[in-house]
């Protein structure tokens, strides 16, 4: 018996453009590779974003800290403004901190959001829970 033939609607295809990656956008770059840039500062930072967004969008943690690192420092290519960009990075920032032990960074700097209510309610009991999770996996705090 042959499977059931199934007809692409135009609701399909938009849902398999919608998950096409523009990879060339970032000239084929690993994760890696691109924090390798960032770290020696020789690259574009608009380029390493869109790596690092890329990655994120397919639920990778390290690339939701690098990409909310960017979002904070002002190197995001994002058109909002920046109470937006806030509540985004504090976003990243908790989805990588919440990842495991891997990423004390993002606890600490979603810790400091949240102690001082950057992009996310002021909350201590919350910003304290983070400050020791992250000096718990090795952070100075």
């Amino acid at each position: 018996i042959a499977p059931p033939v199934r007809k692409m609607t135009q609701s399909t295809i938009e849902a398999i453009e919608d998950c096409a990656i523009n990879w060339d956008s970032f000239d084929y770059m690993t994760l890696d590779k691109a924090i390798e840039y960032h770290k020696k500062d020789s690259m574009d930072k608009q380029i390493l974003y869109k790596c690092f967004d890329t990655y994120a969008e397919i639920g990778n943690p390290k690339a939701k800290y690098w990409k909310a690192y960017y979002i904070s420092k002002g190197w995001s290519n994002l058109e909002c403004s920046e109470k937006e960009k806030l509540k985004l990075s504090v976003q990243l920032f908790k989805a990588a901190a919440d990842y495991g032990e891997e990423f004390p960074d993002a606890q600490l700097r979603y810790a400091t959001m949240v102690m001082q209510g950057k992009g996310v309610k002021q909350d201590k009991d919350e910003a304290i829970k983070y400050y020791l999770k992250a000096a718990k996996n090795g952070h100075l705090v």
